[in-house]
């Protein structure tokens, strides 16, 4: 097994102290951004970018809406619900990029996601599972665009959002309206 593929895949399997498959919905502690991520997406992002204009340009017709979407749910579950989408695309566009050029810079926005993806999936899972007409309205529209767009195409909608992504984390772990924290949480380094 290649040793990146081995430590990432060794990251998506958490346990508790004693053994036991972690079970509980422990979305609070992601209420800070740690240094050290805000640091590896700024890396990733940076060399994404550099990596972007080496490349011959392509004429693509990519959606932008994927994850600028904003999806009119109220109900903390079905946010959950929306952001654990999100985070599972972004997992998946990562992975796809483990063995390109930017694997070096992917591996620790990876590893941080897929940790926060099994957190939020722990979350939604203890949770009811009837969807609002609006969740059931923005989950088809997302998995249609998802569905239709290139891996290269998906690359551009997540690599320069994966920060916003993380922001968002960061609001529900909190319980508030992303909006209102948004002013707080913005890194100029990022921007």
């Amino acid at each position: 097994m290649d040793s990146l593929l081995g430590k990432v895949l060794i990251a998506t399997i958490l346990l508790t102290a004693d053994g036991a498959p972690a079970t509980k919905c422990f979305i609070a502690k992601y209420r800070d951004l740690p240094p050290s991520e805000i640091k590896a997406i700024r890396h990733l992002k940076d060399a994404y970018e550099s990596y972007i204009q080496t490349m011959p340009a392509k004429e693509q017709n990519c959606s932008e809406e994927l994850l600028l979407q904003k999806p009119t749910v109220r109900d903390f579950t079905e946010k959950l619900i929306v952001l654990k989408h999100k985070v599972d695309l972004a997992v998946e566009v990562l992975m796809n990029m483990t063995n390109s050029t930017l694997s070096k810079n992917v591996i620790k926005p990876l590893e941080d996601l897929q940790i926060i993806g099994h957190d939020l999936r722990i979350c939604v899972s203890k949770h009811r599972t009837q969807h609002s007409h609006h969740l059931k309205h923005w989950l088809r529209n997302f998995n249609k665009i998802k569905k239709a767009e290139t891996p290269d195409c998906l690359q551009k909608a997540v690599i320069p959002r994966i920060f916003q992504l993380r922001q968002e984390v960061v609001c529900i772990a909190h319980d508030k309206k992303c909006e209102e924290k948004r002013s707080r949480l913005a890194s100029p380094a990022m921007n």
